[in-house]
């Protein structure tokens, strides 16, 4: 079910693109495998969420704001990014005359939010601890996520391109605001994913829908005297060089690659 939840929605966010399978092969090595794969409850919530970026940018609010409220049932964490998307665009909501069914769908997300509260605040000091109780005999301290500061990368590349040429992606302005608040968050996680890599590690997945949007966009824009078709190729290469790196140096790479595999283990 969390699979179907995960990739329908990043089917219906790659068909809305216009080099629909370019995106479809540049998610496909770290975003599909290795979070897909892995952290299946907030991926399904990540894949809400790009969704989500896209109806907003389409300017259909209503089913959003019911989105969200579905993903906050999933993970609780998905409510800090649907909190920048709706902080970032305040004072274009503002001009929404509420019905009915944005009250209630407020009220839900707001109650929702609410229930998970305790919970997400449990997490928070558990990771910024970094000890987890077993038992009444011992604790536990958790790994540190060592693909954080891959994962910056991966999302900072993007991100820099997007700040420097807005202009050319000539995107709509709810996409400009929307994306501009993702790179922002995106620069400012650099200390938390130095200093507590799991907390940002968690955080660095939802900004992979900007980074494949963006990605998707730059072998049209012409940023360097490159064709076309080369520039698809080169960030297809560099997406599944990532993948190959983290199977080979992460920490958990052995739950996807059980087998001694020859380009892996050699």
């Amino acid at each position: 079910i969390y699979s179907i939840l995960f990739s329908l929605p990043l089917f219906y966010f790659c068909s809305s693109l216009k080099r629909r399978y370019f995106a479809l092969l540049i998610s496909y090595p770290y975003y599909i495998v290795v979070i897909g794969m892995g952290a299946i409850r907030q991926a399904a919530c990540i894949s809400f969420l790009m969704v989500s970026i896209l109806l907003i940018s389409k300017k259909k609010y209503l089913i959003s704001f019911f989105l969200t409220f579905f993903s906050l049932l999933i993970h609780q964490s998905s409510i800090l990014f649907n909190g920048i998307i709706f902080g970032s665009l305040f004072k274009k909501l503002n001009n929404i005359k509420l019905s009915g069914k944005f009250i209630f769908l407020l009220i839900l997300i707001f109650l929702a939010f609410l229930y998970c509260l305790p919970s997400i605040i449990d997490k928070a000091y558990l990771y910024f601890t970094l000890y987890k109780k077993l038992d009444q005999n011992g604790t536990m301290i958790i790994p540190p996520a060592k693909s954080a500061i891959l994962i910056w990368i991966m999302n900072f590349v993007p991100t820099l391109l997007y700040l420097k040429n807005k202009r050319k992606f000539n995107l709509n302005n709810n996409l400009n605001t929307i994306f501009t608040s993702f790179c922002i968050t995106e620069i400012l996680l650099l200390p938390v994913v130095l200093f507590q890599s799991v907390v940002g590690y968690r955080l660095l997945l939802y900004i992979f829908p900007t980074s494949i949007y963006i990605t998707s966009l730059i072998p049209d824009l012409n940023l360097i005297n490159l064709q076309k078709n080369y520039m698809v190729n080169i960030l297809i290469s560099i997406a599944f060089i990532s993948l190959i790196v983290w199977l080979k140096f992460a920490y958990h790479s052995s739950c996807w690659v059980p087998y001694n595999n020859i380009l892996f283990y050699l």
